[in-house]
């Protein structure tokens, strides 16, 4: 991964907080680009303590805005799409769960 750099989405949640802290830890990792809806302040503290260890860029924004989405990803070797929406009531409808968990990340190639 010499050179890399990595989008994960979802960064914010269970699952993407723990795969950028393993990217971390990844010292050829030229780039971490971390992205979710919103980060929670001591998570965006315990991340810029991260900042120290390897380049992390923390991005606020919606997976379902195309633009955004297309500059989180310009220039990226990888993207680890980890943001989704549980819904274990059923009160989220199911196009917006699709939305994000499949197709957030549906950019046609340039």
């Amino acid at each position: 991964m010499a050179g890399w750099s990595c989008l994960v989405t979802g960064a914010g949640g269970f699952l993407g907080q723990r795969i950028v802290r393993l990217l971390v830890e990844e010292r050829e990792l030229q780039e971490i680009r971390a992205l979710d809806k919103v980060f929670r302040p001591e998570l965006r503290e315990e991340f810029s303590k991260l900042q120290s260890k390897a380049k992390l860029t923390l991005l606020e924004g919606d997976i379902l805005d195309e633009q955004f989405v297309k500059r989180a990803c310009q220039g990226t070797s990888a993207v680890i799409h980890a943001a989704s929406v549980i819904d274990v009531f059923n009160l989220i409808p199911r196009e917006i769960i699709m939305n994000v968990n499949l197709k957030g990340l549906h950019i046609p190639p340039q």
